[in-house]
């Protein structure tokens, strides 16, 4: 434990610093407080053993963690499918370069193709960071790439089937 000397009748702010590794969750908030102090021997004294019990902030943004995303991923991959068939659920979810998932991401999401995607392109638009697009459907038999994007997002994935 580290030693934070205070002269009597003064005060001392505390900074806490922390680094994370690749691995975090996105909105994860951290509070500190202090639990407890010691006096020194001489005659000093604290009204309380925890010497205030001071803490952190958890007030809104406060100490959160706040995964920014900059790449699209399918997470669920498009299928192959009949023509005229409409495939199962596809799901874009928005995560940072280390590959954690943004929760807070919103925003329209299109999927377009090198083939014939019935209605392109396709908007859905994402909650939580994810964005389902159900029953695409393809109206021509060739093989074909699909797309997502989003407007300040430049990284996507092409996915065939």
């Amino acid at each position: 434990m580290p030693i934070v000397p205070v002269s009597d009748d003064t005060e001392v702010a505390i900074s806490i610093r922390v680094s994370f590794q690749d691995v975090v969750n996105d909105n994860t908030q951290f509070d500190f407080t202090i639990t407890g102090a010691a006096a020194d021997i001489t005659g000093s004294r604290f009204a309380a053993s925890n010497g205030g019990g001071a803490a952190t902030s958890t007030a809104g943004d406060d100490n959160r963690i706040e995964v920014t995303a900059s790449l699209l991923t399918f997470t669920s991959q498009p299928s192959n499918t009949v023509v005229n068939t409409g495939m199962g659920d596809v799901i874009v979810r928005a995560f940072d370069a280390l590959g954690n998932r943004d929760f807070d991401f919103a925003g329209d999401i299109s999927i377009t193709s090198s083939g014939a995607l019935v209605g392109t392109p396709v908007v859905v638009t994402a909650a939580s960071g994810s964005a389902t697009f159900s029953g695409l459907t393809q109206h021509c038999c060739k093989r074909s790439y699909i797309d997502c994007s989003f407007d300040w997002i430049d990284v996507c994935y092409f996915i065939s089937f």
